[in-house]
């Protein structure tokens, strides 16, 4: 469960599997302020990191500012 004044910061992740070439790294794709929203995206989150060869992983991070 997120409490108040967090974030979730979603990232698509690679590894280094022997298939791909450029080794493992991730890219920040999202940023959501409620885990509603998140639990609504995330299956196309996935999908979208699948289609790529990578992972959904995600952080929580208090929101900066308050």
């Amino acid at each position: 469960m997120i409490l108040q004044n967090e974030e979730i910061v979603v990232y698509f992740e690679s590894s280094n599997d022997g298939k791909n070439s450029s080794g493992s790294g991730c890219e920040q794709v999202a940023i959501f302020y409620d885990e509603d929203t998140y639990k609504l995206c995330y299956p196309l989150l996935e999908k979208l990191a699948k289609e790529n060869r990578m992972i959904v992983t995600e952080s929580i991070f208090p929101m900066e500012g308050l």
